[in-house]
C-alpha cells in the first residue's frame, strides 16, 4: 500500500481531439499545466496535466470501485507549468469561446520546444526566457501607448500655453512637438493594426485546427 494521487491528463492525440480528460496515477503531487508522457492505448503520447489531488485509498481499492485498472504516468517532462495562471485562463477563454480543444489553442501559445506534442524538458533556464518574451510582448504595447500620450499631453500643453503667452514657446519648438506627435500617431496606429491582425490570425488558425 502506497501514497497515490489521481492526475487528469488531457491527451496530445494526432487523430483524437478533445477536452476529455483521462485518469492517470502518479506516486508524486504534479503541478497543473505541465506535460507528462503516458500510455495511451498502448501508445506514449504527450499529455496536458489538468488537476492533480490526493487519494485515499490504495491502489487495489481504487481499482475496485471503478472496475478497471489504472496506468501510472511513465514521465514527467516539465519541472514548471507551461503558462502562469493568467495565460492559462487565457487559452481557457480561447478555447470556451472558439469551440477548439484546449490542448488546440495551447499549440497557438507556445513556441514549437514547448508545444505539448514537444518532448523537450522545460527547464527553470527555458521557463525565464518564455516569461521574458511574454512580457516584453505585452509590455511592448503599454510602452507606446505611453510614448503616445505623452507626446500628446506635451503638444497640446505647448499650444494652450502659446495661446495666453505667445512666448512661452518657439514656433520651432510647436513644429518639433507636432511632429513628435504624428510620428508617435503612426507608431501607435502600426502596433494597434499589428494586434488586431495578431488576434486575428490567432483566431483564425484556431478554427482551421
Amino acid at each position: 500500500v502506497f501514497v497515490v494521487y489521481l492526475v487528469n491528463v488531457i491527451i496530445e492525440h494526432p487523430i483524437f481531439h478533445s477536452d476529455a480528460s483521462f485518469t492517470y496515477l502518479s506516486k508524486n503531487f504534479i503541478l497543473n499545466g505541465v506535460r507528462v508522457r503516458v500510455n495511451f492505448n498502448n501508445q506514449r503520447l504527450i499529455g496536458y496535466v489538468k488537476s492533480s489531488e490526493f487519494s485515499s485509498y490504495s491502489l487495489l481499492e481504487l481499482e475496485e470501485q471503478s472496475g478497471f485498472k489504472y496506468r501510472f504516468i511513465d514521465e514527467v517532462i516539465d519541472e514548471q507549468p507551461l503558462l502562469n495562471s493568467e495565460l492559462s485562463a487565457l487559452c481557457q477563454y480561447m478555447s470556451y469561446s472558439t469551440f477548439t480543444p484546449f490542448i488546440s489553442c495551447l499549440k497557438t501559445m507556445l513556441p514549437p520546444a514547448l508545444k505539448p506534442s514537444s518532448s523537450s524538458k522545460l527547464t527553470q533556464k527555458k521557463l525565464k526566457v518564455v516569461y521574458f518574451n511574454q512580457l516584453v510582448f505585452y509590455s511592448f504595447p503599454v510602452f507606446v501607448l505611453g510614448f503616445f500620450c505623452t507626446c500628446l499631453v506635451r503638444y497640446l500643453s505647448a499650444v494652450n500655453k502659446n495661446k495666453k503667452n505667445p512666448e512661452t514657446f518657439s514656433v520651432e519648438e510647436i513644429k518639433r512637438r507636432k511632429h513628435l506627435f504624428r510620428t508617435a500617431s503612426i507608431i501607435a496606429l502600426v502596433c494597434v493594426a499589428a494586434i488586431i491582425g495578431l488576434i486575428i490570425l490567432t483566431y483564425g488558425a484556431i478554427a482551421y485546427m
